[in-house]
């Protein structure tokens, strides 16, 4: 039986414990007046750029080039020629 939430004087709950969620969330309010809890990952700003559409985008294109076996090694010859350019 899931258990019944009764707020405070000043509208707060507390969640049970859940095994496992040691993390934060994100609450959905829903048309039908449910409230989602979602588990999110935090990114420090310094790194959100990673987190890009474009930065994503590109990304996936370099796996998806890497696992169609169109990267070079660096250990290369192809590889340390490219290596050097980048040291320009």
């Amino acid at each position: 039986m899931n258990p019944v939430l009764t707020p405070d004087a000043r509208r707060r709950i507390t969640l049970p414990a859940l095994p496992g969620l040691d993390q934060p969330l994100e609450i959905h309010a829903q048309p039908d007046g449910n409230y989602l809890l979602v588990p999110v990952a935090t990114v420090p700003l310094s790194e959100a750029w990673a987190w890009t559409p474009g930065a994503l985008a590109k990304t996936k294109t370099g796996l998806n080039e890497h696992h169609a076996g169109k990267g070079i090694a660096s250990t290369s010859s192809k590889g340390a020629a490219f290596l050097k350019k980048l040291e320009k």
